[in-house]
């Protein structure tokens, strides 16, 4: 193996400016292990009486072992066999393994308790596995760990790949951490689910892009360390646990690829309210169906002083013979236009009925071109965090369950896919909703309309 290699040497400059905590998010088979060792053994060498420790946060036998294998094996092949001629001394006692430096450096194994690390004194701690750690163990070894720094300019690093949550999750918290030093090698966090379904795209997979997005980010395969076909093996062998591949290859942590369709279940989740909302004064107003007609929707979307995309069921039944009725009270209430998909044949026997009401209620309708781009407007909001939406039933399981579906030849819609009774009209009027709101800038008020 040739070193070094531009990842690494990008990983070593974050670490030499010296800020006290650092996060490293990087794929498997990316050298990983052996550049963190490369450069505290390095360190240990040329800084007198430099105190460093090494622990994983899985089974307190694996720091042992990998101590053994990637840092005593290695140093003791480089050096040879004769131990008196080596520039440092193993030790693999039974309750501690480290290596020692004639200047008084060591570099130890620690079990990965705080009591571990508590009443010494270190320069660095390096915390791998750290997507591991459950919340308990991190606020056990950050309260330990950083104490030992205190009459010392010391570091910890926490490396490894993405872990299945974020709440509480050391890595995950270091890497959104302003005061962190942080290299992140991961595919984007607003990556649509359905693109991690298959490795290249087919007809059951048409969005599909496993291959592009995992060799695009994964500095193994820049620099030699692996192949895209290991690599692509990894993902096969991950099929039935996507869930897996995209956390431990593509840095993603959470539910990314766990998902059947286009919107992140996590950012979704993370969206959530339970309060209940202050509906503004201007606000985008849209009715909806299910596709066989047995659900009715009225929406409200709106963006509020953050920009955030809101979405608000105001009403959701069984059946859509209710709907005609409803849509036309709140469009007189508020004053607003009802905005509905013109393409939804059960939605448009409802808008029908409403053309015959005296006086009737003034409609939008959005038509085959807009409703793609509704679509992805939407989830694209969802997926970068920009989005507010109330904990409602029909919208959290239409937002959990919709995969995409084709339509036309460079476009999308949300879709059932297999689940024929999935209604998804509460979801499909937030997106109506939101990119009627946008393209008016504000939902025009027409003032209260009276009968006469």
């Amino acid at each position: 193996m040739e070193f070094p290699k531009a990842h690494q040497l990008i990983i070593s400059d974050m670490l030499t400016a010296g800020r006290e905590e650092s996060a490293i998010l990087i794929p498997r088979q990316a050298g990983k292990t052996t550049t963190l060792a490369i450069i505290l053994v390095g360190r240990c060498a040329l800084r007198p009486r430099y105190n460093a420790a090494l622990t994983l946060t899985t089974l307190a036998n694996k720091t042992g072992e990998v101590f053994e294998q990637t840092i005593q094996d290695v140093l003791e092949l480089a050096h040879g066999e004769d131990v008196d001629s080596r520039p440092f001394r193993n030790y693999r006692g039974k309750g501690a393994m480290y290596v020692k430096f004639p200047n008084g450096s060591r570099l130890t194994a620690k079990t990965a308790k705080g009591a571990a690390f508590r009443g010494s004194s270190y320069d660095a701690v390096w915390i791998d596995e750290a997507g591991e750690a459950s919340p308990e163990q991190a606020d056990d070894l950050k309260g330990a760990i950083l104490s030992t720094f205190d009459t010392r300019d010391g570091q910890m690093i926490l490396t490894g790949t993405a872990g299945d949550f974020r709440k509480g999750q050391m890595l995950f918290e270091g890497l959104e951490n302003p005061e962190y030093g942080v290299v992140r090698y991961a595919i984007p966090e607003d990556t649509e689910p359905d693109a991690m379904s298959a490795w290249e795209p087919d007809d059951e997979h048409p969005f599909a892009r496993g291959r592009e997005l995992t060799e695009a980010m994964h500095p193994g395969i820049a620099s030699g360390l692996t192949t895209v076909e290991k690599v692509r093996k990894r993902f096969v062998a991950y099929l039935n646990r996507p869930g897996r591949f995209a956390r431990e290859y593509g840095g993603i942590f959470g539910t990314l690829g766990e998902g059947a369709g286009p919107i992140n279940v996590q950012a979704w989740i993370d969206a959530g309210r339970t309060d209940t909302p202050d509906v503004p004064e201007h606000f985008a107003l849209v009715m909806g169906t299910s596709f066989f007609g047995d659900f009715g929707s009225l929406v409200a979307v709106w963006r509020d002083d953050d920009g955030k995309a809101c979405g608000y069921v105001i009403d959701h039944r069984k059946g859509v013979t209710w709907l005609a009725d409803a849509a036309a009270k709140k469009s007189r209430e508020h004053g607003h236009p009802v905005i509905f998909d013109g393409g939804n044949k059960s939605t448009r026997a409802e808008v029908e009925i409403m053309a015959r009401f005296v006086p009737a209620p003034h409609m939008v309708e959005r038509g085959f071109t807009e409703v793609p781009v509704a679509h992805a407007l939407l989830t694209k909001e969802i997926n970068a965090g920009n989005a507010v939406h109330w904990t409602q039933g029909p919208l959290d399981t239409a937002a959990k369950s919709a995969v995409r579906r084709p339509a036309g030849a460079n476009s999308w819609a949300f879709g059932r896919g297999k689940q024929a009774g999935l209604d998804l009209s509460t979801l499909e009027a937030f997106a109506l909703g939101l990119h009627y709101y946008d393209e008016t800038a504000q939902a025009i008020s027409f003032g209260p309309v009276m009968a006469a």
